[in-house]
């Protein structure tokens, strides 16, 4: 049957905020052979300038089902196309999504319904129409819910369910370091504004040892690790020293009781913070083609952490063990 997701769905479980990337030939000169060589390269040049300038911008969401105890893993390119990895591949899922790029995309599932997002360039947001097969479902359909956030783009979004509480948190940093969350169909901001330098990637996730708390932390294009108290930024002593831009991800482990977040650079170098001696994370270095955009859950049933990554060019990494795995080719 076909379930819409709707915002409609989402009003009555959206709630404030509370705190917590040549030699040439017969007759040529010396001159003739550095013009035709500087035309060479020039060429060369622009011919990978237009080369990477069609490669798709990546935005990767992934989240376990807890009923279906599986993995979901999504990817939204800059032409608005969802792509879904399915049975070792990607395949396209439905209509393109409307609006202007770039888009950010994220997904959760909550016991009845999986909630999968994006936001344009616009600040508009689209909820994807989904029909639901046995086991899993599939976008049909991008819904524009004609709610734009009027701030600064690109956007990063971010968004999680407390199971505890029964609530949906939806969350955006714009590109001056404002924070906004969406409260009923209104965006309003939240705290001051993130200091450190444009552009951001954030990301919020819920604790799920204590009611009504959850954790955001952003990266700046330096590479600094910000924390929001609920009414200010405070710089973490997390830094990630090496190329911009970087993408941040984060979960929460209920077993060991802390956080974990993840920096991925740009030349696939992993940084980690967590707040419990228990838990550790490796950090092998990446391959593909930069710049990537990754993903981090809580596998709650196999006690661990799943940390998936995408390339410039779409390529799927896992973390498995100590090592990255390519799981899927490029698109």
């Amino acid at each position: 049957m076909k379930k819409p997701l709707m915002l409609l769905a989402l009003l009555s479980l959206l709630v404030l905020p509370f705190a917590l990337a040549g030699c040439g030939g017969d007759g040529e000169t010396a001159d003739d052979t550095e013009e035709t060589a500087s035309d060479t390269a020039e060429a060369e040049d622009t011919e990978e300038e237009i080369e990477a300038s069609l490669e798709p911008v990546m935005s990767l969401t992934a989240f376990y089902d807890v009923e279906l105890d599986d993995y979901f893993i999504y990817a939204l390119d800059d032409a608005g196309q969802l792509w879904a990895a399915w049975d070792e591949s990607w395949e396209k899922e439905g209509t393109p999504c409307p609006g202007e790029a770039p888009y950010d995309l994220a997904a959760f599932s909550t016991p009845d319904d999986w909630y999968i997002m994006a936001l344009d360039a616009n600040g508009d947001l689209y909820i994807a129409y989904l029909e639901w097969g046995d086991n899993d479902a599939r976008v049909i359909e991008w819904d524009d819910q004609g709610i734009q956030l009027k701030g600064e783009a690109p956007y990063s979004l971010a968004s999680f369910y407390a199971p505890d509480t029964n609530e949906v948190f939806i969350e955006v940093i714009d590109n001056s370091g404002q924070l906004w969350f969406l409260d009923g169909t209104t965006w309003k901001e939240d705290g001051t504004s993130c200091p450190g330098e444009a552009p951001y990637d954030f990301v919020t996730f819920n604790d799920d040892n204590r009611e009504d708390a959850w954790y955001t932390f952003v990266i700046d294009n330096s590479g600094i690790v910000y924390f929001f108290n609920g009414e200010e930024w405070v710089e973490s002593d997390m830094s990630a020293a090496s190329d911009a831009p970087f993408t941040l991800a984060g979960s929460f482990d209920p077993i060991a009781n802390g956080f974990m977040i993840v920096v991925l650079d740009s030349s696939g170098e992993i940084s980690s913070l967590s707040n419990s001696t228990d838990m550790g994370f490796p950090n092998p270095e990446l391959g593909g083609t930069a710049p990537y955009d990754s993903s981090l859950f809580y596998d709650s049933e196999a006690d661990t952490f799943v940390f998936y990554a995408v390339d410039a060019r779409g390529e799927l990494f896992g973390l498995i063990g100590e090592k990255w795995v390519s799981l899927i080719d490029s698109m």
